[in-house]
């Protein structure tokens, strides 16, 4: 497992939020690395901000793709807090107060696209603490 973030700045941490968009076959990529994460270090909890890809528009319907991953996400044990629905516009303030709540001192933006969304996203969850991006 390659080390991303200092070690430093893990050992201080209490939760690290990953922000992560919506595809099955990227989870399955990383989900070995968080799996990895979480047994390196036990005392850190991951919590995941799924971005759904989706069109914010009210009366959407999450798909049965959608469902399907969602239940596979919650099936994952070494996650500790999901933030999904998102698109939806009454949910989003919400949810960014949730998260905002935890105070959460390490943000990664694991999604290879839509970065500035992403740090946008990132910003508006704790805009004073440590980002970090992978590509």
């Amino acid at each position: 497992m390659q080390q991303i973030i200092s070690l430093d700045r893990l050992q201080s941490a209490q939760r690290v939020l990953f922000i992560f968009d919506l595809a099955f076959k990227d989870f399955l990529s990383i989900q070995s690395y968080l799996f990895e994460f979480s047994k390196r270090y036990p005392s850190i909890k991951i919590d995941l901000w799924v971005n759904a890809n989706c069109e914010c528009f009210f009366g959407h319907r999450q798909s049965f793709k959608e469902k399907l991953f969602i239940e596979f996400l919650q099936e994952c044990s070494f996650i500790n807090k999901f933030y999904f629905n998102t698109c939806y516009a009454k949910n989003f303030k919400n949810i960014c107060a949730q998260a905002r709540a935890l105070n959460y001192s390490i943000i990664v933006i694991l999604s290879e696209q839509n970065h500035c969304r992403n740090i946008k996203l990132a910003k508006k969850i704790n805009k004073n603490k440590f980002l970090f991006i992978t590509t």
